[in-house]
């Protein structure tokens, strides 16, 4: 069967010509205002991004010159570093309130030095055009030569023994004799290679600067009672947003307590007793009281002056701790980063004797300990009872200096010793310049020293 199919007609191909042409005409303003709407989103487009390209472009210009502020406020500090160093004529006791330097039209650097202890605060700010940045920095120094040996014995009560089990890495200074172990009569073979004999001064360095710091603070104590904003009877100061706060110097006559607060580059004096409590905060703060007890608490680039005993019974500390007595660290009290701890013993008569710093047992300490006394010279001679008493069982790294003796036995000292003799007494019997079960080693690791003694000096920060 065959299907025929009959081919559209000429008038139908015309009528569908004239659908189509229509159909296009009736459409041509929908396309028009489309491309219309899309020009003009496309204008929106093109000026939002124009704009946020401008933003970015201002935030990376400000972000440039910020950085370059910060450049600037590091190349203060490296300048006062240099200035304590003795760059420029200068020394360690190198201080102003305000030096201003352009640097080539580039942009300008302001420092401010001051005393801190026996440390330098400083505080560099970088300026670039519109852009400021501000570092605040604690420095100390590195290790003065005179105590770079791993002892020093100034005492003229002979040689060194090194009882069993006893190790020492390093130079041994004495006044005369030799270093011996055990009850052997004969030097350790070749033990003249690193034994020098020399006489050496009670204290390795000019102590005036200790002296006039705890001086001053002492009297910074007994003016602060006839100050007019001095607040009399006892204070608890418990929360940050204290009014308290509000002064600085905060000055109280009488006891004060301090709790769960933030205290930054605060200064706080008080004629009594200031104790330190779980939850304190204490970053870049003085407090100079007639008594202190650390119970606890945090303590970062701090500073702690007593007039009287100076107890730390507990709490993680970097700090300074400075006492006219004694100073008393009980095993809970944790030391990890750098602290100095400075004790002024005072010998009033042959007989009565007070002062010196006690590390409790099992104690881990990283710092420097100093413990001087002020007497007559060669009065030390018959100074009795030892200075510095380092626990059984502790770790320390450092420095322990004195003019007059360390009892130790059966602990690790990394750093340095530097004393008249070495004192211990096991199984009721007494010892005089033997190390018994003692383990000598040098510092892996360099602790800021004061800024004390003899330049050279290599300037570092206080972590």
């Amino acid at each position: 069967m065959v299907v025929k199919v009959k081919p559209p007609s000429i008038s139908h191909i015309k009528h569908q010509t004239f659908n189509i042409t229509q159909y296009l005409t009736y459409n041509s303003g929908y396309t028009l205002y489309l491309v219309m709407v899309i020009l003009f989103i496309a204008g929106i487009l093109f000026t939002v991004s124009l704009r946020a390209s401008s933003v970015a472009h201002i935030q990376s210009v400000r972000h440039i010159h910020s950085l370059q502020a910060k450049f600037l406020a590091q190349s203060g500090i490296a300048r006062a570093e240099y200035f304590l160093n003795g760059g420029d004529g200068h020394d360690l006791n190198w201080e102003t309130d305000r030096l201003e330097e352009t640097i080539d039209n580039f942009g300008t650097i302001v420092i401010s030095c001051v005393p801190f202890g026996l440390l330098s605060k400083i505080n560099s700010t970088g300026n670039r055009l519109n852009e400021s940045y501000t570092l605040e920095e604690i420095m100390g120094r590195d290790i003065p030569r005179t105590i770079e040996s791993a002892i020093t014995l100034t005492g003229h009560v002979g040689g060194l023994v090194l009882a069993k089990g006893t190790t020492i890495q390093g130079t041994v200074v004495l006044h005369h004799g030799t270093v011996k172990r055990g009850n052997n009569k004969s030097p350790i073979p070749g033990s003249e290679k690193w034994v020098k004999q020399m006489e050496s001064p009670p204290l390795p360095f000019d102590i005036r600067k200790i002296t006039d710091f705890m001086n001053e603070s002492a009297n910074t104590i007994a003016l602060s009672i006839s100050s007019k904003t001095a607040l009399n009877g006892h204070c608890t100061i418990t929360g940050s947003n204290d009014s308290l706060l509000t002064s600085n110097p905060l000055i109280i006559n009488g006891d004060c307590s301090i709790g769960a607060v933030e205290l930054d580059n605060v200064s706080v004096i008080v004629t009594g007793e200031l104790k330190i409590n779980k939850g304190a905060l204490c970053r870049k703060s003085s407090f100079l009281a007639g008594k202190i007890t650390i119970v606890n608490g945090i303590s970062k680039k701090s500073l702690f002056f007593s007039n009287d005993v100076l107890t730390i019974k507990g709490g993680v500390h970097k700090a300074q701790f400075f006492s006219n007595d004694s100073i008393v660290i009980e095993k809970e009290a944790q030391f990890p980063g750098s602290s100095l701890w400075i004790s002024h013993r005072i010998q009033d008569n042959d007989t009565t004797i007070t002062g010196g710093i006690v590390f409790s047992e099992k104690g881990n300490y990283s710092g420097h300990a100093v413990c001087f006394t002020d007497s007559i010279e060669g009065k030390s001679e018959i100074l009795v009872g030892p200075s510095v008493a380092l626990g059984e069982g502790s770790v320390f790294n450092g420095t322990i200096i004195t003019d007059g003796d360390i009892n130790l036995k059966r602990v690790t000292v990394n750093g340095h010793i530097y004393c008249r003799s070495v004192v211990a007494v096991d199984n009721k019997m007494s010892y005089k310049n033997w190390l018994l079960g003692c383990s000598h080693a040098e510092l892996e690791k360099e602790i800021p020293f004061p800024l004390i003694g003899d330049l050279p000096a290599k300037v570092s920060l206080i972590e």
